[in-house]
């Protein structure tokens, strides 16, 4: 996972968009002494977003974070949950993952099908308790739950936005690719930024720099990049006796 927002040009500047870049896979546990050195270094590469991005932030910190693909393969809920999960124990805050793509069904699969906190629902805002509450300060919220009958109009989503801002201190935005659906672009402009998803071996340098020209265009702060499925050269089980 890239988390320097100064190695994006160089990422998109190889023939492939992951072949430089700093990379992390996703699904890896995120603490504690039976890590693998791999699962440790993601960790670390999560960890550095989310201090790049969130707490404290650079140059100043974002409260609510699109992340979207260049390519439409790509399967960005994973990383929003894995950065959610982390952000959630970095800062004790309340966070939320917010599908805005994916029904409720495709979320519980994603997540294990854990269940919610029973005991703590209905006491909190509305947004809270019409979503999933999946540890003490992390939230799950389905497409249905943040657009509504209505859908995802600019007046609507801004509207939602503000309150998501109300309920949670941090939002976290999973987006169609920028390239297949206006409302990446559209939650890009109206949150704190993006953070672009390329993946290793797929996504073609040509492009992503179209989508980077397109998101500055339209005004979006691009915030960074994440790099997912890139695969190391040494097996992991030789990684672990070093």
């Amino acid at each position: 996972m890239s988390t320097i927002v100064d190695s994006l040009p160089s990422i998109l500047a190889d023939d492939d968009a992951g072949s430089t870049a700093v990379s992390t896979r996703v699904g890896e546990p995120y603490a504690g002494s039976t890590e693998s050195p791999l699962s440790a270094f993601a960790t670390a590469q999560v960890r550095g977003l989310i201090r790049q991005v969130f707490v404290p932030g650079w140059p100043r910190p974002s409260r609510q974070v699109v992340f979207s693909a260049v390519d439409s393969e790509a399967d960005v809920l994973p990383v929003c949950m894995q950065v959610g999960r982390a952000l959630a124990e970095e800062t004790s805050q309340a966070v939320c993952v917010v599908s805005t793509t994916s029904s409720r069904q495709e979320e519980r699969e994603m997540v294990g099908s854990r269940p919610p906190y029973p005991a703590m629902q209905n006491r909190y805002g509305m947004l809270r308790d019409s979503s999933v509450q999946l540890a003490p300060t992390l939230w799950s919220m389905s497409r249905p739950a943040f657009a509504g009958p209505e859908g995802t109009s600019a007046i609507r989503a801004g509207a939602r936005l503000a309150e998501l801002g109300l309920e949670f201190e941090y939002t976290i935005l999973q987006a169609a690719p920028v390239s297949a659906d206006s409302s990446a672009v559209l939650l890009g402009r109206l949150c704190g930024g993006l953070v672009l998803v390329l993946e290793a071996n797929t996504t073609r340098r040509v492009a992503a720099q179209k989508t980077k020209q397109m998101l500055s265009a339209a005004g979006v702060r691009l915030l960074g990049a994440v790099l997912i499925g890139r695969t190391f050269p040494v097996p992991e089980s030789i990684y672990k006796r070093l």
